[in-house]
């Protein structure tokens, strides 16, 4: 038979076990798939619904056939649906709107079991008795109202930080769109130049086996023929290379590009620099940069103590 004492010290044990072990989170493992996530990646298309509806509901200039041909806000509009740096502070901005709602929460009261040794327990009784705490917070000095003003202030911030990230891919997916116009016409020139050189080097090698022109002549239209040839192969190579960073910078694969008709002339046709009045525009650039925005918000005066 067990003493009052000894009944006692088990029971205290067990209600702490119990305390302890409901307090426990059970781990749940999450390994990463990267194998999976490239083949996602790879079967990303610039004709999928929630793409084209997403478009469609964006208050942009939709060219004709669309989905078929895609203008330069069409484009970008796909970028910011794909970009993984948008989802990443899209999630961060949900966090700190959650922090929003809990900043104006009262802390709530906190109950601690913990064992405590007692030094000059008698004689037959255990030295071992369960602590127990009761606390009440209570906030004082504006603490509460301090908590929300910076909670509201990281939430501003992290919606700045969102648009100028937006505002970047925009920026990205543009200058990647000038890069292929640009490529574009470079192997159109080159490709004529080519046709050219080679339909010189054909009349002077006519005259060449007519005894019209020297050696030297006709050397020298081979050997320019095949420069142009060259040349028209390296650009072609770098028309290429422009349409995967132009995939790159939208977060798709460069195959997503192949057989979309793009309606981008419209980026080349630039206002001439004396219509644009640069002191509103430096004026606005001061007081809208994004960037500058979420500094300030960031900046938010200490707790008071």
């Amino acid at each position: 038979m067990m003493t009052k004492a000894e009944k006692a010290s088990r029971l205290t044990w067990v209600m702490l076990t119990t305390v302890c072990v409901g307090g426990c989170t059970a781990y749940h493992a999450r390994p990463l798939h990267p194998e999976a996530f490239v083949q996602k990646f790879s079967h990303r298309t610039l004709t999928s619904t929630p793409l084209i509806d997403y478009v469609k509901q964006e208050k942009i200039k939709i060219p004709r056939r669309f989905p078929q041909r895609w203008n330069a806000a069409s484009l970008v509009c796909a970028g910011w649906y794909y970009s993984p740096a948008l989802r990443v502070q899209r999630a961060q901005v949900a966090v700190d709107r959650a922090n929003m709602v809990t900043a104006a929460q009262s802390p709530n009261p906190s109950v601690a079991l913990s064992p405590t040794y007692a030094a000059k327990a008698g004689a037959g009784i255990s030295p071992w008795i369960l602590g127990f705490n009761f606390d009440i917070p209570i906030e004082t000095a504006g603490r509460r109202e301090d908590r929300m003003v910076q909670a509201k202030a990281l939430t501003q911030a992290g919606g700045y930080d969102l648009g100028q990230i937006a505002w970047l891919v925009r920026q990205k997916i543009r200058m990647a769109i000038i890069q292929y116009l640009f490529a574009q016409k470079k192997v159109r020139i080159l490709r004529q130049q080519s046709q050219n050189t080679a339909l010189i080097q054909s009349l002077i090698k006519s005259r060449f086996n007519a005894g019209d022109n020297s050696q030297p002549i006709y050397t020298a239209a081979e050997i320019q023929a095949h420069q142009a040839a060259l040349a028209l192969v390296a650009a072609q190579g770098q028309l290429r290379q422009r349409r995967i960073q132009l995939a790159g910078a939208m977060s798709l694969p460069p195959s997503a590009l192949a057989g979309v008709q793009l309606s981008i002339s419209s980026l080349l046709k630039l206002q001439p620099m004396g219509a644009i009045a640069m002191n509103r525009l430096t004026r606005a650039a001061l007081l809208n940069r994004l960037d500058i925005q979420s500094l300030l918000h960031n900046t938010v005066r200490p707790l008071r103590h």
